[in-house]
């Protein structure tokens, strides 16, 4: 028999999904079968199918997607190194795709990167491209980072981009976006082109740049970009930043040690 999924709830609270989906996939076939399953499921409202590394970093230049699916097969690792980007706008769900691969599944599994093996079903594709929807989901950037130290386990060098928050919303960002680095206890403040984020902890990235020269220490709590020409727009204005935490936490330091004189 048939299972219609359009007879069932799109996701557990029964609304209906309208997904902006990407997928990148380098076999002819293999992309028109996903397609015509991404249509029949009827949750994209805007489906675009590329072949290739190039064409599907041409569209994310200008198309922020809801869900990529990216088929591990690309040559030079063409999926790992799409995915080793910024995401400032947010990271989108990813689902992996690959064949049988012995070794390249171990590595998945050992670093929790879900996946689809084909061939799938349209009952896997619909669970994977709507798993943001469910309770217990980990988070995109969660899995972007499992996935990118997939990367590198498979020999794929790639940049390994932080967790951070910005408005609420998790991201992954790039070192090379930092401008400069603000830390307060266990929150580090990071100024990057596209605004101030917060990251828990410092990521073993951060600490490579710092000891390679990469950023400047300009007070116990603060450095900033070692090289003020690759950012003219926003270098002064996050060097005043720094300045202006460090006068604020001598502040805060004034007040207590001004509070602690009064009570003894």
């Amino acid at each position: 028999f048939t299972v219609q999924l359009a007879a069932f709830p799109l996701y557990p609270n029964g609304e209906g999904i309208e997904m902006k989906i990407l997928a990148v996939d380098g076999n002819t076939l293999s992309r028109e079968v996903l397609r015509t399953e991404l249509e029949q499921l009827h949750l994209a409202k805007d489906l675009r199918c590329v072949a290739s590394l190039p064409a599907a970093e041409e569209i994310l230049e200008s198309f922020l997607p809801d869900v990529l699916l990216l088929d591990l097969q690309l040559p030079e690792y063409g999926a790992f190194r799409l995915v080793d980007r910024p995401w400032e706008q947010g990271v989108p769900v990813i689902v992996c795709i690959t064949v049988f691969d012995r070794d390249l599944l171990e590595v998945l599994s050992r670093r929790r990167v879900d996946h689809l093996v084909r061939p799938f079903g349209q009952c896997d594709l619909h669970y994977a491209i709507t798993q943001n929807r469910r309770p217990g989901y980990v988070g995109s950037a969660f899995i972007l980072r499992n996935l990118l130290d997939a990367a590198a386990d498979v020999g794929c060098p790639v940049g390994h981009g932080m967790s951070s928050w910005r408005g609420g919303k998790l991201l992954a960002t790039s070192i090379s976006t930092v401008i400069a680095i603000h830390r307060e206890g266990s929150r580090y403040f990071l100024w990057t082109e596209s605004g101030v984020q917060v990251a828990t902890g410092i990521s073993p990235q951060v600490n490579q740049a710092i000891r390679s020269g990469a950023f400047a220490k300009i007070h116990e709590n603060g450095v900033i970009t070692s090289r003020p020409h690759l950012f003219p727009g926003n270098y002064h204005r996050a060097l005043l930043w720094l300045w202006w935490h460090w006068l604020k936490g001598c502040f805060r330091r004034f007040v207590r040690q001004s509070r602690n004189a009064s009570i003894h």
